[in-house]
């Protein structure tokens, strides 16, 4: 019996050590990397779901660190600008940490265009203001499921099963009271 105590503590401690020890990576599970940059004074990794942005809504999730010490900046100001290179319409939105997740500032946008995108990142933390530029390219897909046919047929056989159901309990109904009478 000792010996299964032993064997559930060994197997707690390797599951507790694997996350306690856990190295640092370049994942955001949902978000895709699109890299890392230097700018003067912050470096920045840009994230971005969905992972091949479609026309409609984007998040951009942005990790800023000091270049000299490699900290994570926690009370940042992020400041992003979508600008599309083929029209030239403007998008502006802050990212803003929460005091649970001050690593990761979030952003959302809703892109009513397909081509490329360019970003601009100005970070203003204690040490100084930054300008980091990226870009991006937005696919002609809509996300929103017209002229899905087989999301319109599962859609009908749903309905159907459902009225099919209703017109089952109204005969059966109908046939018990007969039969009592």
């Amino acid at each position: 019996m000792k010996f299964f105590y032993y064997l559930i503590f060994i197997i707690i401690l390797i599951t507790l050590s694997s996350t306690l020890f856990a190295q640092e990576s370049n994942s955001l599970p949902g978000y895709k990397y699109l890299g890392k940059y230097n700018s003067n004074i912050h470096e920045v990794e840009v994230y971005i779901t969905p992972s091949d942005p479609k026309i409609g809504i984007i998040r951009l999730a942005i990790k800023t660190k000091n270049v000299d010490d490699k900290t994570y900046i926690k009370n940042a100001k992020v400041t992003i600008y979508l600008t599309a290179k083929n029209s030239g319409s403007k998008l502006y939105n802050l990212a803003l940490n929460s005091p649970n997740d001050y690593i990761h500032y979030l952003s959302q946008f809703e892109l009513e265009e397909s081509g490329k995108w360019v970003m601009d990142l100005e970070i203003e933390s204690e040490k100084g203001k930054s300008l980091t530029i990226a870009d991006f390219v937005v696919s002609d897909d809509v996300r929103a499921g017209y002229n899905n046919i087989w999301g319109t047929v599962l859609f009908l056989l749903v309905c159907v099963s459902f009225l099919a159901g209703i017109f089952w309990l109204r005969i059966s109904s109908n046939r018990i009271k007969k039969r009592q009478n």
